[in-house]
């Protein structure tokens, strides 16, 4: 009725129990939704998802969860937060892993906080009386094997009947090792020879623990995940980190994973992929002006996009994401094609014998309809995907915003600071010229 409600929904599924390296729960369930065409809703997908939540806290189901699927998603946990807490203690990781459960759900910005660790698999703990069993001469050894045997059965031999061989099991039957008074019937031989009943030496207590145990790298995990409220994930990470030094002794390790994993790669390689391309166009620059000087004034540019990118990122509630960066790499080599075309020009009337003052505005004059046009044109084509026109838009909007905030403020600045920056500079160069040839 939920889903019904929503006009933006078109249609749904649900599936029931769902196997995740094991058999599936039949408490548990998931229900995939697909929304509208976007040019038939006015609200996006984030905003639907976030107005589900208060409704669907009339349910009766104690956990409902809502998330977004990540198309550039590989592995890993569904919601965009995923934090591993590792420790080789079950128990001191099931403790500490709850603690920072609750102090990320008490944080603003995390919603929908769980962990996968699920203590819901009936169990008896049986501690040992040793006292009781060294004056019986009962070792350990042989209750552990006794327990083993009888309630978890053991192949001795096996037999053959033609073809086929059958395992000879020794085991009590089902009826036998139900309940845990079933301990009471069960006997083990002391150093006497005698026997006496195991529930003697031990004490049972009925507890829950893990149905799974996770492992990553080798090492018990246990992941804290999250749905993000007003928080782009590398806030949330740097938030979470600190959390977990406030909140986790030593002796614990942490790691990502799933989409946070995904994100700390992608955005360590591309920053690499920023740095490699500023030293590209430096070379390629310093090799087309042969000139180490001639390239930083034509580079000063990309400060000036990236603060129009910023800028326009932040004042329409964007994040930096593969989007976002994407677009700032494209911005690089637009922006600086408006500064070749000044510092160039400017260069052609110098080696004609015009001053420096009447080169640099004359360059300027006569490229400003050139780096008007080509900035307006690619503005106008980038456009569209920073309005969010179409199938997806929603994904693709970081980065036009980035292309077309960059681009203008780098236009309008680069007319006036790159000429500037250029006299500046050729005035330095001359006067180094002048006491070289003047000691």
């Amino acid at each position: 009725n939920l889903l019904d409600r929503t006009p933006e929904i078109r249609s749904y599924f649900s599936i029931l129990a769902i196997p995740r390296g094991g058999p599936g729960k039949v408490n548990t369930g998931i229900m995939f939704v697909r929304l509208q065409p976007r040019s038939e809703r006015r609200r996006g997908a984030a905003e639907i998802i976030a107005d589900l939540p208060r409704p669907a806290a009339r349910i009766a189901a104690p956990d409902v969860f809502f998330f977004q699927t990540n198309p550039l998603q590989r592995s890993g946990s569904s919601k965009p937060l995923a934090f591993v807490v590792q420790h080789e203690d079950l128990r001191l990781l099931e403790q500490y892993a709850e603690r920072l459960r609750a102090a990320l759900a008490a944080s603003a910005g995390f919603r929908d906080v769980d962990t996968n660790l699920e203590l819901d698999k009936p169990q008896l703990d049986v501690a040992i009386d040793r006292d009781r069993a060294a004056a019986l001469g009962v070792s350990i050894a042989d209750i552990a094997e006794t327990l083993k045997v009888l309630l978890g059965g053991d192949t001795v031999t096996h037999y053959r009947r033609g073809n086929d061989r059958y395992d000879v099991i020794v085991q009590l039957r089902p009826g036998d090792r139900v309940r845990p008074q079933d301990l009471r019937d069960i006997y083990v031989r002391t150093a006497g020879g005698g026997q006496t009943p195991l529930d003697a030496l031990v004490t049972v207590r009925e507890s829950v623990g893990p149905s799974v145990v996770h492992h990553l790298g080798r090492k018990r995990s246990v992941t804290v995940d999250a749905n993000l409220s007003g928080m782009d994930l590398g806030a949330a990470l740097e938030r979470v980190r600190q959390i977990a030094r406030d909140v986790l002794p030593e002796g614990f390790e942490t790691t990502l994973a799933g989409q946070s994993r995904e994100f700390a790669r992608g955005s360590q390689g591309l920053s690499f992929t920023f740095v490699l391309a500023v030293v590209a166009i430096y070379l390629v620059l310093a090799g087309q002006f042969e000139s180490f000087v001639h390239p930083l004034t034509i580079m000063l540019a990309l400060p000036l996009a990236m603060v129009g990118a910023l800028a326009g990122l932040a004042a329409l509630g964007m994040t930096l994401n593969v989007y976002s960066f994407i677009g700032i790499i494209m911005l690089m080599g637009l922006v600086t094609k408006n500064s070749i075309l000044l510092v160039d020009y400017t260069n052609t009337l110098r080696e004609r014998g015009i001053d420096l003052t009447t080169a640099i505005v004359r360059a300027g004059r006569t490229r400003l309809r050139p780096i008007l046009m080509t900035a307006l044109s690619t503005i106008f084509g980038i456009l569209p995907i920073a309005v969010g026109m179409g199938a997806g838009a929603e994904a693709r909007r970081p980065l036009g915003v980035a292309v077309v905030a960059g681009m203008t403020t780098s236009t309008l600045l680069t007319l006036f600071v790159v000429p500037v920056v250029y006299r500046m500079l050729a005035g330095l160069g001359a006067a180094v010229s002048r006491r070289r040839g003047h000691p």
